[in-house]
Parts: C-alpha cells; structure tokens; sequence
C-alpha cells in the first residue's frame, strides 16, 4: 500500500504520463500495442495502479521517451523512477 500522500504524486504522475502519450497518436499506439490495452479499457481503468504501473514501465522501459516527457514537462527523471518503484514495491505487497 502506498501512503496516501505519495499515492496522489504517484497517481498523478502515471495520469501525466498517459495525457502525454495521448498528445501524440504515434506514442500512444505503441504503448497500446505493447501493453494490449485499447481506448476503452484506458478509459475504463484511468484509475487502476495496474494502468498506472503499466505507463510508468512503458516510460521507464524507453529512456528516450522518458526524457522527452521529463523535457516536455518538466519532471525528473528520478520523480519517474521513485514513482515506478513506489508503485511495484504496492503491487508486490511491500510496504514503505
């Protein structure tokens, strides 16, 4: 379980995230592809950690795209790596 504070940065990054990758169909296709998600299921689990952990990895996964969302946004790229491991260490049942 995340603590409730880091949960709203955590979950408002992976939202961030997503919004930036819709901006441009190219990227969001890709993570679709890769992630089997559709436009419905993203709709349907904009709140779910699953759909969170899932943007955070597809960022963490390319650190081209990564840095170009840090740039785009304005976010460090140590943000997006604290967030990706809050969010496994939550799904593996570890606790901060």
């Amino acid at each position: 379980m995340i603590h409730a504070g880091r949960h709203h940065d955590t979950t408002a990054l992976a939202l961030g995230m997503l919004e930036w990758l819709a901006r441009d169909v190219a990227r969001l296709e890709r993570f679709m592809a890769l992630t089997g998600y559709t436009p419905d299921s993203l709709k349907h689990d904009a709140t779910s950690e699953a759909l969170h952990l899932a943007v955070l990895e597809h960022l963490m996964q390319d650190e081209l795209l990564l840095l170009q969302f840090c740039a785009d946004t304005g976010t460090r790229p140590e943000d997006c790596a604290a967030a990706w491991q809050r969010l496994r260490a939550a799904e593996h049942g570890e606790y901060e």
